[in-house]
């Protein structure tokens, strides 16, 4: 978010015009970016700026989803149909306003590899393997309605429901986001900032191809900046919605007494029904991973490769065990369920999650440095070691104290209630209660 803000910007702000003897050729015609916005271009100058605009998006957020229950669930429910509207006239109107377009022979046949060639990997294999960390960085996410299945009636079939059509979603829209734009690109170097015509954008392809659409029809990309406020909007309600699943995590965790501090993150708040604590708790964790930004953005790159990584292992452990005969033998098949569909998913899903593993681990630039280096792999490896020291600590590690998921349907031992006291008794306000108002309120939409 904080990027496409900074890009926002410098388009309104104007780029660095070239010096007058670059503006014209040798025939003394103007070149194209001779019009280019004059101004001075404004970009964050260092990462404490950016680092501010990552604070107050982050801060909004937070105060969103510290309202009550009906409101967080109402602005939701606003950030999907911003999503599906703006999405659908983006996909309409770019192509439509576009003059210049790319024909269909580059968009489906074409194959680009002189980019990647000057960044040292020549193997078009290679290319394009690394091409898939953006769509499955993308297919991340849709694991929300499970997150809050217990704020939803009928949970039991919307929340897979929920995750099901998310899915489909997420693969017809994204394709026809992506082909709508690139017949909009006939010179992808300058759309990536890569090539002899200077990009006003600054290398973002998305704003850039907005811009060129307007000033082909126009003469003025004006109207590129205010289309971006729709990716603006659609990622800020997308931020929105995390905090909220998350938190909801946190809380589902903390109820396990899976995580330190569980006996705070675990208190329910009446007034907004829901887990402000733990809102705020994910809140301040998510900035304190943005501080190595501050230092060093190989680091903060580390943590978003980091982040993706252990969410498809994550999604995919439960996957992998039910294909495995230790899993198979105490599978119970719940209302909604795969049938003899699940062994040839579960069998892809674990593949596939193995191969991008792989490949979100490989360097994207040779020779490898310092600067370039992927540092995915060593991170995934070291948050593997730290969560083993941290369940095998001797006397004080996770398998003295941590006993596995706590039901909450039946009858159950004040002793086994997460956030009880040293009597066995449960600290009002620990625990959540079932709420009417809140079930009634909460479904999950597609």
């Amino acid at each position: 978010m904080a990027y496409i803000i900074s890009t926002i910007a410098l388009l309104a702000t104007g780029t660095a015009t070239p010096p007058a003897d670059e503006q014209v050729d040798e025939n003394g015609d103007l070149l194209d970016y001779a019009d280019m916005p004059a101004g001075p271009g404004w970009v964050p100058k260092s990462g404490k700026v950016f680092f501010g605009i990552y604070t107050a998006c982050l801060f909004t957020t937070a105060v969103i989803n510290s309202l009550r229950f009906e409101h967080v669930g109402f602005i939701t429910e606003i950030g999907a149909w911003w999503t599906i509207i703006g999405v659908t006239i983006v996909i309409i109107a770019i192509p439509c306003i576009t003059v210049e377009h790319a024909t269909t022979e580059w968009v489906f046949r074409k194959f680009e590899g002189e980019l990647a060639s000057s960044w040292g990997i020549p193997n078009a294999f290679y290319t394009f393997i690394l091409g898939l960390l953006l769509p499955a960085y993308s297919f991340t996410g849709y694991d929300g309605p499970a997150h809050m299945s217990e704020e939803s009636t009928n949970a039991s079939m919307a929340a897979p429901w929920g995750i099901l059509l998310g899915v489909v979603f997420m693969i017809f829209v994204g394709w026809a986001w992506v082909l709508s734009l690139l017949f909009c690109v006939t010179d992808y170097l300058q759309v990536l900032g890569e090539g002899d015509v200077p990009s006003e954008a600054g290398g973002d392809a998305v704003a850039q191809i907005f811009w060129n659409a307007f000033k082909q029809r126009t003469g003025s990309g004006t109207g590129g900046i205010i289309m971006l406020m729709i990716p603006l909007g659609g990622i800020y309600f997308c931020a929105h919605s995390t905090l909220t699943y998350v938190s909801r995590i946190l809380f589902a965790y903390s109820r396990d007494k899976a995580v330190p501090l569980a006996w705070l993150w675990i208190k329910y708040n009446k007034t907004v029904k829901g887990p402000l604590i733990a809102v705020w708790g994910t809140a301040f964790a998510a900035w304190l991973l943005g501080l190595p930004m501050l230092g060093s953005e190989q680091a903060f790159t580390a943590i978003i490769s980091l982040s993706t990584i252990a969410l498809n292992i994550a999604y995919v452990v439960p996957t992998t065990l039910r294909i495995m005969p230790w899993g198979a033998a105490r599978f119970k098949p719940g209302p909604f369920h795969l049938g003899w569909w699940a062994y040839p998913i579960g069998v892809l899903a674990t593949g596939w999650v193995i191969f991008i593993v792989v490949v979100f681990s490989l360097p994207t630039e040779y020779p490898t440095n310092s600067q370039n280096l992927n540092y995915a792999g060593v991170t995934l490896l070291a948050t593997f070691a730290l969560s083993l020291i941290w369940y095998y600590f001797p006397f004080y590690g996770a398998y003295k104290w941590f006993k596995g998921p706590v039901s909450t349907m039946g009858d159950f031992s004040d002793d086994d209630a997460p956030g009880s006291n040293s009597n066995g008794s449960v600290a009002e306000g620990d625990l959540a209660k079932p709420d009417p108002a809140a079930a009634d309120a909460a479904t999950v939409r597609v």
